[in-house]
């Protein structure tokens, strides 16, 4: 069991609690706690000053931990692995949808209307989603794929086409190289506007199905076109 302090409502004392320790799912990381912060928030939160907090809460949502457990390979701002052992802090803010315009314009995933956020956001009932417990649980993180692609540089797509897919866990990056193709498709082909459907991946995300068109190199090369392709991970 894992004992954490619980924020049952507001105006009322913090209590002490035992709760199962979680099993991992794919991703996920599952921290012990060295330090958690008690920072203004969680005093307005005591006192029920913020909107639409899903008591009982675990507050805490500054905070560093060792890893004690990670759900499969998980990498870290720089596309590093993770491993258990390391010491690390993480961002509070999570689950954005990666669309709005503070999270691709403004780049303040913080502001983002569908954010959910560890020690704020997340009831107790959800899980060891608050720093204030002596194990952490940080859920998936999603990612982003950023699609690029050109004909050759005169224009020719009888010289062939190059295409480039790079991800990152931010809309924004820092991106990395995930697949990469000089002369992705034959001059039969003549390969347009590639799309990659992520209803069209597999369980795992690394590898799927590219949607393209033919172009207008001649009427008949103009048609969608589907293959595979997989996503070559560090």
């Amino acid at each position: 069991m894992v004992r954490a302090a619980v924020m049952p409502d507001k105006d009322i004392p913090i209590e002490v609690r035992e709760f199962p320790r979680p099993r991992l799912e794919e991703g996920a990381i599952l921290l012990r706690t060295i330090y958690s912060e008690v920072c203004g928030t969680d005093v307005h939160l005591h006192h029920g000053h913020l909107a639409g907090v899903p008591y009982p809460i675990i507050p805490g949502h500054v905070n560093v931990g060792e890893i004690a457990e990670i759900g499969g390979r998980v990498t870290d701002v720089h596309g590093d692995p993770l491993r258990a052992g390391q010491v690390v802090t993480f961002l509070d803010v999570h689950e954005t949808c990666g669309q709005c315009w503070f999270c691709t314009v403004a780049r303040a995933s913080t502001r983002c209307p569908k954010r959910r956020v560890y020690g704020i956001t997340y009831s107790a009932d959800e899980g060891l989603l608050g720093g204030w417990s002596e194990m952490i649980y940080l859920k998936p993180i999603g990612r982003y794929l950023l699609l690029t692609w050109g004909l050759h540089k005169d224009f020719d797509a009888d010289q062939g086409s190059e295409l480039t897919i790079l991800e990152s866990e931010h809309p924004w990056g820092p991106f990395r190289l995930v697949y990469y193709e000089e002369l992705w498709e034959s001059v039969e082909v003549c390969p347009y506007c590639p799309r990659v459907p992520l209803q069209w991946f597999d369980a795992e995300r690394l590898s799927g199905w590219l949607l393209y068109s033919g172009s207008w190199h001649t009427v008949e090369h103009y048609r969608p076109h589907v293959r595979p392709f997989e996503l070559a991970l560090a």
